[in-house]
């Protein structure tokens, strides 16, 4: 399952649990894809528990908007990242490294999460 809302003028929260299955991630994407494109210096707020491996055509499917997913990051600022997957929780830490302007953070807990990205 994963879902993608604009929760504030300029916050986006993403929960994504499960397998995430190429019909699934191709929807996700192309909605936030679409929120994320008028915006300007937003928030970003991901709570990703229990992932498995996607499929093969969720791999895909991201693999297919990755220009646009790349342009996106310019657009956000802050992006807090909940999860129970010390996977997770490393690749996000060294995206944080890796792309200049755009400051992640793991959380254990969503009240911190949320005030953290949205102040």
């Amino acid at each position: 399952m994963i879902e993608v809302t604009l929760k504030d003028p300029n916050h986006i929260e993403l929960t994504a649990t499960g397998r995430i299955e190429g019909p699934q991630m191709e929807t996700a994407l192309d909605k936030l894809i679409a929120l994320c494109e008028p915006l300007d210096h937003a928030t970003y707020l991901a709570v990703m528990t229990d992932i498995n491996m996607p499929a093969g055509a969720a791999i895909t499917a991201e693999i297919a908007r990755l220009p646009k997913l790349m342009g996106l990051l310019r657009k956000i600022d802050k992006a807090a990242i909940i999860t129970n997957q010390n996977w997770l929780r490393t690749a996000a830490e060294i995206e944080g490294k890796l792309i200049p302007n755009l400051e992640i953070r793991c959380f254990d807990d969503l009240t911190a999460a949320r005030a953290w990205v949205t102040t």
